[in-house]
């Protein structure tokens, strides 16, 4: 598949991936569980997320490159999932989707489109598997799933959808640590919800000394997110969250403290 840009799947559609068996006589439940794991660890092994500054590329899918390219080393205890068998039963088959929902499930952190096509035959690129995560996202929001897979700083995540955050919230609390927010945290924060959609050119000209440290501190905290522009996968830009809305006591953004002019200090 070549182009700037992915194509969109029909729904449902797995076109472009192989076809990938599950045989009683090659792993069971379990055994699929710890080779997800441990393609998992050997994925988190090449990341280096938490030092990565945003400046570093301007494209949300860059990453280290492997020996193959690809940002990461294959681990050959998954190479068996992805042999072909011409004897496999119709029917028992390791769907493509199901492989994506697995890593994104059980990995914690987010993977950039690049890694998670790394899992798959060299023919397999980051168009296709963005392509099948906007068919996954049809599939959850026609089936009125609670989460959605959804882009951020570092790459996808399999994340609640920000109408079901308040339950979150009810269940697990919003600790004291959530909100502590230095003086600088907040102005930042303030700039984004004021001015939201923010570019990252925009942040950097907003006057403050490490900007860029400081909204991905509001990130982590999941007061801001970081979303793909209309333009291309270049184009960035932070918006506050439902958390944001609901840590500060707002029903929405217009209920924010209106001013004449906001100037970062």
């Amino acid at each position: 598949m070549t182009g700037s840009d992915p194509k969109r799947l029909p729904h449902g559609s797995e076109e472009g991936f192989p076809a990938y068996p599950l045989d009683d006589q090659t792993l069971n439940a379990e055994e699929l569980e710890q080779a997800y794991l441990r393609a998992l660890e050997t994925l988190e092994a090449t990341e280096h997320l938490p030092g990565m500054e945003i400046e570093e590329s301007e494209d949300p899918e860059s990453g280290d490159e492997g020996p193959d390219g690809s940002g990461v080393s294959r681990d050959p205890s998954i190479e068996i999932l992805f042999e072909e068998d011409e004897e496999i039963e119709e029917g028992r088959r390791i769907s493509p989707s199901q492989i994506i929902e697995a890593v994104l499930f059980v990995g914690g952190q987010p993977l950039t489109a690049k890694k998670i096509a790394s899992l798959f035959d060299a023919h397999v690129d980051h168009f296709l598997i963005e392509a099948q995560i906007e068919t996954l996202n049809e599939e959850y929001r026609s089936q009125n799933r609670p989460y959605e897979i959804r882009l951020g700083e570092g790459g996808y995540r399999l994340m609640l959808r920000p109408e079901f955050e308040g339950i979150r919230n009810r269940v697990y609390g919003i600790g004291p640590r959530e909100v502590r927010l230095s003086q600088d945290c907040l102005e930042v924060l303030a700039f984004v919800a004021y001015r939201q959609p923010v570019s990252h050119q925009q942040l950097l000209e907003s006057g403050k000394k490490n900007s860029t440290n400081l909204v991905r501190q509001l990130i982590r905290r999941e007061l801001v997110i970081l979303e793909r522009g209309e333009n291309g996968p270049k184009s960035v830009a932070y918006k506050t969250t439902s958390r944001f809305l609901s840590l500060f006591g707002l029903s929405s953004l217009e209920e924010l403290p209106q001013a004449d002019d906001l100037t970062i200090r």
